[in-house]
């Protein structure tokens, strides 16, 4: 499936290929053209900003629909530093710290960590 076929198939709200044989396709990129159809925006919110094609015109036009804002990152910043604060957010993290949550070990087991300092918040 290739170009506008494509663009379809990809604006649906459900899509079924085989996995053996389905073939789908977006030529424009190798021309170093942005598909017309929607493609990219498609692509991007399907399969990463990381998976994009990498001609420049592509990606800052993936990098348009998939970053936010400088200002959306400053502003995550900011929220950030005035959560860390509030004296419920140190207590956690105090206690995360007790139990090792920064020790590698328990870094790979985030879920069972994350699991065990929910229940001892709950019993407290």
């Amino acid at each position: 499936m290739r170009a506008a076929g494509s663009e379809f198939v990809l604006a649906c709200d459900m899509r079924f290929a085989a996995r053996e044989s389905a073939i789908f396709s977006q030529m424009e990129p190798a021309f170093g053209l942005l598909p017309g159809g929607g493609a990219a925006q498609h692509l991007t919110r399907l399969m990463g900003r990381g998976r994009a094609a990498g001609q420049v015109a592509v990606k800052d036009r993936v990098n348009a629909i998939a970053l936010a804002p400088a200002e959306d990152f400053h502003r995550e910043s900011d929220l950030f530093g005035e959560g860390v604060r509030i004296p419920e957010a140190q207590t956690r993290i105090q206690a995360a710290t007790r139990h090792g949550f920064q020790a590698r070990d328990e870094e790979m087991d985030l879920g069972r960590t994350l699991g065990e300092l929910a229940g001892l918040r709950s019993n407290t």
